[in-house]
């Protein structure tokens, strides 16, 4: 089988004639997402939508593993079901592509209503508000009109938990530093159990960074980086990067220089790092 072989070409040629079966929409759109074809990612994910309740069944059938490997940040991949919180994950990572963050952040925020405590569902939706944050208060207003609407269709999660659309929307509308408290808050209690986990956090790091809070921020990169085993490379690059940048923002130059010029001699291309070297602050 092409898919299994790692064939993704020949796999979408194959599942672009099974789109009428929502897992067979649900893999092509994978597929042609890996392969960068963005447009046509979102047009078979949209036909997997109109089937939503059939996600995921065939593959049941057939003994398939139903989960995909798919990167929801730069730094880890995560395994994402066949069913219909995976196609949201997949659709919000597109439309991240694509550069709509606010239609990504309303595919995530739709599907965390209902999972609140799912860590794959949690650290795509901390991405998504570190990243609107640091664009500024526009784009966080922005973000507020996009999931507005969800706020007037209340949803309960499977455990009898809610989770409080509206309120996101407030804190959205309040600006920046609304959203990198809310961060803060998904990442309070977040045990480095894991890669999921230890990323989380390094976007809690990020957020109390952004709140002027660089003391903070350096030691939650501190903690995170002692666990390494079995972490990413592009994670254990991004951590010491944070904390470098932490290192800046208190003052202590020497040490942030050392920390980038370490990263710098890794990877030269890793995040600016030459241009951090020479300016010493954020891009």
């Amino acid at each position: 089988m092409a898919l299994t072989a790692g064939d993704g070409a020949k796999a979408l040629e194959h599942f672009r004639k099974a789109t009428e079966i929502a897992d067979g929409a649900f893999v092509a759109g994978f597929l042609a997402a890996t392969q960068g074809n963005t447009a046509e990612a979102e047009a078979h994910l949209a036909k997997a939508a109109q089937n939503k309740g059939d996600l995921g069944r065939q593959v049941s059938k057939s003994g398939i593993d139903a989960a995909i490997r798919y990167p929801i940040t730069p730094e880890i991949a995560a395994s994402i079901c066949i069913d219909r919180v995976g196609r949201m994950l997949l659709a919000a990572e597109l439309y991240q592509k694509d550069g709509r963050p606010d239609k990504a952040l309303k595919c995530v925020a739709k599907t965390v209503s209902r999972f609140p405590d799912d860590p794959v569902l949690r650290l795509s939706l901390a991405e998504l508000l570190v990243e609107t944050a640091e664009s500024g208060d526009g784009c966080c207003r922005n973000a507020a009109a996009a999931v507005r609407g969800l706020a007037s269709k209340p949803t309960r999660a499977d455990n009898g938990s809610a989770f409080a659309v509206s309120q996101l929307v407030d804190e959205l509308e309040g600006g920046s530093e609304r959203i990198y408290r809310r961060v803060v808050e998904l990442t309070q209690a977040t045990a480095d159990l894991s890669p999921l986990h230890g990323c989380l956090l390094v976007y809690g790091a990020r957020a109390l960074s952004g709140l002027g809070l660089p003391k903070a921020a350096r030691q939650t990169s501190t903690n995170t980086l002692r666990r390494r085993k079995g972490r990413p490379e592009e994670f254990l690059r991004a951590q010491p990067c944070e904390r470098a940048v932490a290192y800046a923002e208190t003052g202590q130059r020497a040490r942030s220089r050392g920390a980038f010029e370490t990263l710098y001699a890794l990877q030269p291309g890793y995040e600016d790092v030459a241009a951090w070297i020479c300016l010493g602050q954020r891009r």
